[in-house]
């Protein structure tokens, strides 16, 4: 059977063009988005094997029981997810702690939603007449910002959460009371989020498990658009706090993540918690630690273990 030369040039350009294509999509696929979950776009193959993590979970609670008996550690929780449809494991998962500076994520969300509809609103200017003078964090950034300085709204939610500045958290909290005095916004996203019921108060307690499904919701683009999810996604992957999580993973490895620190005056307890994406190369996994102890280096040390525990374990399985 004879082909012509005009089908055999089809085929070929034909051909070619579909190569063209798919390497076109597998561009864009890589490089649109970074941080959000990019099978709800693109095809991919499994690159880790997907059994439980019963042994492993074991792992860490006898590394956890070992740092109560040297004293290091009052009491711990942590919660796993493996983003790409793996499993999940958690420890105390569901033990409450106080979320402290983990709840500026909920905030930049609420604006975010806000922007989704009114976009110039993240161009909005504020000025912050006075800095708070007493509040000083443990971990504190060497990024501040200045009083009687105007900064976009977008600027000071990337102050919020990169730099985990107070000031910028409270004057934008203030300036969403006075867009809606008569309703409660980001009360409204927490109890959208599922964080805290109606009848709590904002500064209430939360669990690892409760916590982390926020981040899931981000990476799944649940909550947000594609193009909010990813810059809130990305503001938390630029975080300058790299004594938790991210000290536990190798170098070059983005770890999109929020911590909180808190003082109980009434006995001097410190509570330390660092929660977010470890983007493991073709398979980010979730991971939150809360941590309750006597001193805030050796919380930071505990946190960047397990850390580094599961970061490694994840490794084992790479297929």
């Amino acid at each position: 059977m004879r082909i012509s030369i005009r089908v055999i040039f089809f085929l070929i350009v034909f051909g070619a063009g579909i190569l063209t294509a798919q390497f076109f999509l597998r561009e864009q696929c890589e490089s649109d988005y970074k941080f959000i979950n990019k099978r709800l776009r693109c095809n991919g193959q499994l690159v880790i094997e997907k059994h439980e993590y019963i042994v492993f979970k074991e792992k860490i609670i006898e590394y956890l029981d070992q740092e109560k008996r040297n004293g290091r550690l009052i009491d711990g929780a942590v919660y796993f997810r493996d983003l790409e449809y793996g499993p999940i494991f958690g420890i105390d998962e569901k033990k409450d702690f106080t979320p402290a500076s983990l709840l500026k994520v909920p905030l930049m969300l609420t604006y975010f939603r806000l922007a989704e509809n009114t976009p110039a609103l993240l161009e909005e200017k504020l000025e912050i007449q006075e800095l708070d003078p007493i509040f000083k964090p443990f971990f504190r950034s060497t990024h501040f910002i200045q009083e009687n300085t105007p900064y976009s709204i977008e600027e000071l939610i990337r102050a919020m959460i990169v730099y985990s500045d107070n000031d910028a958290y409270f004057a934008l909290l203030e300036h969403l009371q006075r867009i809606s005095p008569s309703e409660d916004l980001l009360l409204e996203t927490y109890h959208e989020l599922g964080m805290i019921s109606p009848e709590d108060e904002l500064d209430a307690t939360l669990s690892t498990k409760n916590y982390a499904s926020i981040f899931r919701l981000l990476y799944n683009i649940s909550y947000l658009s594609k193009e909010y999810s990813e810059k809130a996604l990305s503001m938390l992957a630029a975080s300058d706090f790299n004594q938790g999580l991210a000290a536990g993973v190798p170098s070059g490895i983005p770890v999109a993540n929020k911590f909180g620190e808190r003082i109980d005056y009434t006995n001097n307890q410190k509570q330390l918690h660092d929660c977010g994406i470890v983007y493991y190369p073709n398979n980010p996994f979730l991971l939150c630690v809360m941590v309750r102890g006597n001193n805030f280096i050796e919380l930071a040390e505990i946190i960047k273990i397990i850390s580094s525990m599961v970061y490694a374990e994840v490794d084992s399985r790479r297929l």
